[in-house]
């Protein structure tokens, strides 16, 4: 069971008020946290390569956003079939993490400074990633109730 938190949780109405992209840019904060908290423990803590690690911190993270976004950002268009959405989301947001890790690929593989500080070398691919990923989730994911409406 989800802890219920007033005013952020709804599975029927967004009860804030703030625009829906603002939602999305803090839940994307909360996963970039999900991302370098990874990242850190995989490189630092576990001495693994940083490129593989990547990829482990990628999946970890977005699997966070889409459990976050679709609670809170896109509570009233979440369909009740979870497992297939979650499928969705990973499928559509593969584009945002291909460029996110491009974009960090190169840096760490290209750079200097992205050798010396691979957790750093995220911020770049993750901003553009998150604009990205937006658009796609909202037209592609988050659709079942708008579109059962229309019915």
């Amino acid at each position: 069971m989800i802890a219920r938190i007033p005013g952020l949780f709804c599975t029927r109405h967004r009860p804030h008020r703030l625009p829906r992209v603002l939602v999305f840019a803090a839940v994307s904060g909360l996963a970039f946290g999900v991302d370098m908290s990874v990242l850190a423990v995989l490189v630092h803590g576990l001495g693994w390569p940083g490129l593989v690690s990547r990829i482990v911190s990628i999946v970890s993270a977005t699997s966070s956003s889409w459990f976050v976004n679709r609670h809170a950002t896109f509570a009233a268009r979440a369909g009740p079939g979870w497992g297939r959405e979650w499928l969705r989301y990973l499928a559509v947001n593969a584009i945002g993490m291909g460029l996110n890790y491009g974009i960090y690929a190169l840096i760490v593989a290209g750079t200097v400074f992205g050798k010396t500080h691979p957790l750093l070398a995220v911020v770049p691919g993750g901003v553009l990633a998150m604009g990205l990923n937006y658009g796609l989730t909202r037209r592609w994911v988050f659709v079942a109730r708008r579109l059962s409406s229309h019915r």
